[in-house]
């Protein structure tokens, strides 16, 4: 007979085998609680490098299954993992993290002490070598950077969302959102995130149960390439379509003009000035936070001009639920 798995663990991956040696390897110190069995599932989204060797080579030491989803995409990744699960609770982590030993820890502990249907915890960067002259707090989002204080908290407030490297929920409210929308999410080397936060603003909407806890930590390996200002403008130019055709969902009673929510414009025109006086006063953080999302309301203001400056087509979240397949 099949052992019960009360916990499963998942890990959706793309052409980072490396990487993700590291991160299991240092799962192997996990410290699992006493009377809880897990499994860990490691999804290859697609891979074409040694992905599936790496995740072979910790059987016996991991309870670690592998998982294929052919179709490229982080979110159909992650779908495929929330079927797959055996487990009460899916926890997620990523490729590029190194997890506490206490994690899994942290966050039982406050699924059952709050009766949560949603976890989350920290999450601190781990710097290739010194930390870029330009980062500040604000560019935490940028890294998956997560703090909300030493207190734990059950969530009231829209804003306190989670990141996809340190979550967790119950199989069943995953599958009772749909699972995470397939528009959302990276595509191997492209394409935008945000099916994480945007899985998060649905829990809140359906006011579920959603805790933070300090206590469950990971640690962002950030690599060399990532700290480069190149790669975050590519990433504010890249996925911004996805973000456009959402526009009428996320901002449905905002007024309208030449295809974007009016208040972008004033915001772009107080992001111009605050960068130029972020350039004047040699104050690198704040001319290229201003410059990054300068570039979004560009990019924002094309996507605007290709569909004649009109809005996207209003999306619904039940069309959406439905396209995740879970």
């Amino acid at each position: 007979m099949t052992q019960s798995v009360h916990v499963s663990v998942a890990i959706c991956t793309w052409n980072r085998c490396e990487s993700l040696r590291t991160t299991l390897e240092e799962f192997c110190a996990l410290r699992v609680p006493v009377g809880i069995d897990w499994e860990l599932l490691v999804v290859e989204n697609n891979c074409s490098d040694a992905t599936g060797e790496v995740v072979e080579s910790f059987v016996g030491r991991l309870p670690v299954r592998l998982l294929h989803e052919p179709t490229p995409g982080q979110s159909f990744a992650r779908n495929l993992a929330i079927r797959e699960a055996r487990g009460r609770y899916l926890l997620w982590t990523d490729d590029d993290v190194l997890v506490d030993p206490n994690w899994m820890t942290a966050l039982l502990t406050a699924f059952e002490r709050f009766e949560a249907t949603w976890v989350f915890g920290r999450s601190e960067p781990e710097w290739p070598g010194r930390k870029p002259k330009w980062y500040s707090n604000r560019f935490r989002g940028h890294f998956a950077v997560l703090d909300y204080g030493p207190t734990p908290f059950v969530v009231t407030d829209y804003e306190k969302h989670f990141y996809g490297l340190n979550f967790g929920g119950t199989v069943a409210a995953h599958r009772e959102l749909g699972g995470f929308r397939t528009d959302f999410g990276l595509k191997g080397s492209g394409g935008a995130g945000g099916e994480d936060t945007e899985m998060f603003g649905r829990a809140f909407q359906a006011q579920m149960r959603i805790v933070y806890t300090p206590d469950a930590l990971v640690r962002h390996v950030i690599p060399e390439w990532r700290v480069g200002k190149r790669y975050h403008r590519r990433r504010q130019w890249d996925g911004t379509d996805v973000y456009f055709a959402a526009l009428p969902e996320l901002f449905p009673k905002y007024s309208w003009f030449l295809g974007l929510p009016r208040l972008f414009y004033g915001h772009a025109l107080h992001d111009l000035t605050r960068y130029a006086k972020g350039v004047i006063a040699r104050n690198p953080s704040e001319s290229f936070y201003h410059e990054l999302r300068l570039i979004r309301f560009a990019r924002l203001l094309l996507e605007a001009a290709r569909h004649g400056f009109r809005p996207a087509p209003r999306q619904s979240i039940r069309t959406t639920k439905r396209s995740a397949e879970v």
